[in-house]
């Protein structure tokens, strides 16, 4: 942020956000509106299951991701 990049985050609890939100961060209300609105993503939970909500849960960043473009030759 500091670097003037736009920075989208989620957490499941709120104070992550707020703080992160008080810094210059944009909150998000779920996975799948970071990945709608970022170019790269960081993924930073305890464990497998973890990943795997955030991935593939309701609202997961895999509903969100967007497809790259075809390039034609």
């Amino acid at each position: 942020m500091k670097a003037g990049h736009t920075v989208h985050v989620c957490d499941l609890a709120e104070e992550p956000v707020k703080t992160l939100v008080r810094l210059g961060a944009k909150g998000c209300t779920c996975c799948k509106e970071v990945a709608q609105k970022s170019k790269i993503i960081f993924i930073m939970v305890p464990d497998t299951p973890d990943v795997e909500m955030v991935l593939f849960g309701p609202d997961g960043l895999c509903e969100g991701v967007k497809p790259k473009p075809s390039w034609s030759t």
